[in-house]
């Protein structure tokens, strides 16, 4: 698990922060539940620094994750320890 200080927020409707794992090229996404205002935690495999970079970048969080990251890489959904 990466380390909490690694993760951005972000300005987005669907989205609170992303952070990457250089050492594993790790993509984390903490995607908001606009129903119960929690947040829930998905690690994207073998993704790109650049990939990252313009997903930090793009002005729509959402849109980036939906066109470019969603169905090209494999995922899976973290468990936040508390």
């Amino acid at each position: 698990m990466i380390a909490v200080e690694k993760f951005i927020a972000v300005t987005s409707s669907n989205i609170d922060a992303i952070a990457f794992d250089e050492e594993n090229s790790d993509l984390y996404v903490s995607f908001l539940n606009k129903k119960t205002g929690s947040s829930t935690l998905y690690k994207y495999a073998n993704v790109t620094q650049e990939v990252f970079e313009e997903l930090r970048d793009a002005d729509s969080k959402g849109k980036f994750i939906h066109s470019r990251i969603k169905g090209r890489y494999e995922y899976n959904r973290v468990e936040i320890e508390e």
